[in-house]
């Protein structure tokens, strides 16, 4: 595995970090970059690298609008070993707009998929996100800050439910040997990348696990309003019981978390459940030195072989169970008045 920068003359530092995302394979800080491009390692975690590629894998990118994105233009792709494109996204600032493209798999052709106009406006000194989502060879969808680069459903035969329209590549995840992302260098740039069948969140929301489990539901499949958010519904990128769980609704996390997204290990029917760090998020290690998670299996978060009481911290616990039962009867008196 290698991570390397795209014709760049500038030294691209790659610092690992201590993770706010649950369990991704890679989670990587960019030094303010215009360029990066990972290369999909070939020491894969499965022998079968087409099942690993090609469903519920993600990509995230953050960055961040550094000054006047008014003519920025952020591109991020899929790619084959020969440069040949898998899938794409393109954001135009100036122009408000976006598209996605690939290679037609009848005339070999890079063909438009999509094109549509940015719901909001790129802001100096704001954060951007972008999420790739592979669900199946030809189910793939871009969300660009919380956006779904995406329309239109496949209507089927009840009893099946409506599902994305399918993209028609001719090149398959499974083909891809590395992400690339760019911008323009006018006003954004990258400072984060993630890789793997996870969920991460912005950094800025490392200590705030309400924040970041809204930020987190906002780009999933939540159907209609839940805790103030909306999601995306068939166009999110994975279910919405994959968000951080927060102690009391509070900026604490879980010390448990028990909604973990599954991976190449445990299979799609088991999630994880791990230890994490309340103020932090971030998954502590076991005596081993190993992350501190378990497989639950098919009792879901129930079957959790994981207590984590050692990462209780009692005084956290109760400010965040104060500070709820404060906003409980705040609620009920404000009832009582209407």
């Amino acid at each position: 595995m290698r991570m390397v920068p795209r014709a760049s003359s500038f030294l691209l530092f790659l610092l690992p970090l201590s993770s706010w995302a649950f369990h991704c394979y890679e989670d990587t800080a960019i030094e303010n970059e215009q360029e990066f491009v990972y290369e999909i390692p070939e020491d894969k975690p499965l022998d079968n690298k087409a099942d690993w590629m090609n469903y519920q894998m993600n990509y995230q990118v953050f960055g961040k609008f550094n000054g006047n994105p008014s003519k920025a233009v952020i591109t991020a792709g899929l790619y084959t070993a020969e440069d040949k494109l898998v899938y794409s996204m393109t954001v135009d600032c100036a122009g408000k707009s976006w598209r996605s493209d690939t290679v037609d798999k009848e005339t070999l052709e890079v063909t438009e998929v999509y094109e549509g106009k940015l719901e909001t406006e790129c802001a100096a000194g704001g954060e951007f996100d972008i999420w790739l989502k592979v669900h199946q060879p030809h189910l793939m969808n871009w969300i660009f800050n919380g956006e779904a680069l995406q329309f239109d459903l496949l209507q089927r035969d009840p009893p099946r439910p409506p599902r994305p329209l399918k993209v028609d590549n001719k090149y398959t995840p499974e083909d891809t040997a590395k992400f690339e992302v760019t911008t323009n260098g006018k006003g954004a740039a990258l400072e984060r990348f993630t890789f793997g069948k996870c969920v991460s969140w912005p950094d800025s929301l490392r200590t705030n696990c309400y924040e970041a489990r809204k930020w987190v539901q906002h780009r999933s499949k939540l159907f209609g309003g839940y805790e103030d958010v909306e999601g995306k519904f068939r166009f999110g990128a994975n279910m919405q019981e994959y968000a951080p769980l927060c102690y009391f609704d509070s900026q604490y996390y879980n010390f448990l978390q028990s909604y973990v997204h599954p991976d190449e290990e445990s299979r799609p029917s088991n999630m994880y459940c791990c230890c994490v760090d309340m103020v932090t998020g971030a998954i502590t290690k076991d005596k081993n030195g190993d992350d501190d998670c378990g497989i639950t299996g098919k009792l879901g978060a129930a079957g959790c072989s994981r207590s984590c009481g050692h990462n209780a911290q009692r005084d956290l616990m109760q400010e965040a169970f104060i500070a709820y039962e404060e906003a409980v009867k705040a609620e009920e008196e404000a009832k009582k008045e209407h």
